[in-house]
């Protein structure tokens, strides 16, 4: 890894700052005592004129010979002492890195499981439909296979619609229909960083514990929006389904996404669940507000 020009003239800065400052106080820590004591002596009337000169000139120049070799012995402590600290964060970004592919990975079998089934009873009733639901899971996993082996860290807004947009699709001619949804993301926003799949796994969540379980037809809304400070960004999928259950706030997927949020941001992000009065479930993902251009 390359470090920028400025990141390498900023750790320039810094060692200077820090060789400077060890100096410093070395040198104090001789020239001080070293002076009082001539001062000491002057007062008491122990030192010739001539002695006192000499003194007086050689009091900074022996100080700061002594203090070269404590300077460099505090600047190698504290050199030894950074390389520990970034080695230890270095490993601890591997391992959640590490822990986020591990989460990235687990998605739901039975997903593909039902489409192959649906697939199957539809070969025997409707052949067209059954094409259609091929292309369909063959643009999903287009989409979706990419993203998972790409950076666990790097991921626009825009991918993550297509691959959303791609499920949706597939899942409503699954449901014969009864499922219809709405993308509603301005342009600027089209270029901010999303976790990969954490949307999606929103959008799973909706159509599982939301829109299957309903006799008649069902609706998504994706939209985000920029929060007034515009630090953070507000991500929300909302459904007129069947409601907040405990099933759907305790699930897996749920668990895994709080995982992800909390190794990526910390308490920088949340993710909350909420029933509208209108009915139906409204899950907002609030992280904060980042550009690809800056990745």
């Amino acid at each position: 890894m390359q470090w920028p020009a400025t990141a390498r003239v900023s750790r320039h800065g810094e060692r200077l700052s820090r060789s400077g400052s060890a100096f410093g106080l070395s040198f104090a820590a001789f020239f001080v005592p070293m002076g009082a004591m001539v001062f000491a002596l002057m007062i008491a009337g122990g030192l010739r004129a001539e002695v006192l000169i000499a003194a007086v000139l050689l009091v900074p120049v022996l100080s700061a010979c002594c203090a070269v070799p404590v300077a460099r012995l505090i600047e190698r402590h504290f050199d030894a002492r950074q390389g520990r600290e970034l080695a230890d964060a270095r490993r601890r970004q591997q391992e959640a890195n590490f822990r986020l592919l591990l989460l990235q990975a687990q998605i739901e079998p039975h997903f593909l499981f039902n489409t192959l089934a649906s697939l199957r009873a539809l070969i025997r009733e409707d052949v067209g439909q059954a094409e259609a639901l091929v292309d369909a899971l063959v643009s999903h996993l287009r989409a979706v296979l990419p993203r998972m082996r790409g950076d666990v860290g790097v991921s626009a807004m825009s991918d993550q619609l297509a691959i959303c947009a791609s499920y949706l699709e597939l899942m409503s001619i699954r449901l014969d229909g009864r499922l219809s949804y709405r993308i509603d993301v301005p342009g600027s926003l089209q270029d901010a960083v999303v976790p990969p799949l954490m949307l999606l796994t929103l959008v799973e969540n909706a159509i599982k514990h939301g829109i299957e379980p309903k006799s008649d037809a069902g609706f998504v809304r994706i939209e985000a929006r920029q929060s007034l400070d515009l630090a953070r960004i507000i991500i929300a999928v909302q459904d007129d389904g069947a409601g907040l259950t405990d099933t759907a706030n305790d699930g897996l997927g749920l668990a895994n996404l709080r995982e992800q949020l909390a190794l990526r941001y910390g308490d920088r992000a949340s993710l909350s669940l909420a029933s509208p009065v209108t009915g139906g479930t409204v899950a907002s993902l609030l992280i904060p507000s980042e550009s690809m251009q800056d990745v």
